[in-house]
């Protein structure tokens, strides 16, 4: 058989899909129905070229970065474990400090003064009669109808 000829074009696109795709030069080649040493050959050639660093070279770039990055990220979920503990030991602390429900007696303290004054008010005994609605600004009033 005689020797094929390829375009620089195509040498160019296939050693990228192989570098940008991180593929093996083997398998692009069988994709391609290329040889598989004239490919590798094409991507030795290209790397040398713009001085890129050899296959080997990446290998050991990508290993210490990925390592790098496990280690980071071991880091990070310590820092989150510890982060996680001190909001547990504040909300303890917080609960711990309050009967259950002490959080809320002031909204529950204001919504029974709220529906105290909402009954006066049906019954029909207005602020003249008692006087209890006068004790609720209409700002409050307002605002307790938002919680419910």
């Amino acid at each position: 058989m005689g020797k094929v000829k390829y375009s620089p074009e195509m040498k160019e696109q296939t050693v990228k899909y192989v570098l940008e795709g991180n593929k093996s030069a083997t398998k692009v080649a069988k994709k391609l129905g290329i040889d598989t040493n004239t490919v590798c050959r094409w991507v030795r050639e290209y790397r040398e070229a713009p001085q890129m660093p050899t296959y080997e070279v990446e290998r050991k770039i990508r290993k210490q970065s990925a390592d790098e990055l496990i280690a980071r990220n071991k880091e990070l979920e310590k820092e989150l474990r510890k982060k996680e503990k001190e909001l547990a030991d504040e909300k303890e602390k917080v609960e711990g400090s309050n009967p259950p429900g002490h959080a809320n007696a002031e909204i529950d303290r204001f919504r029974n003064t709220v529906g105290l004054a909402q009954l006066v008010s049906a019954s029909g005994c207005g602020p003249e009669g008692r006087g209890f609605e006068s004790h609720i600004s209409p700002q409050k009033k307002a605002r307790s109808m938002r919680l419910r």
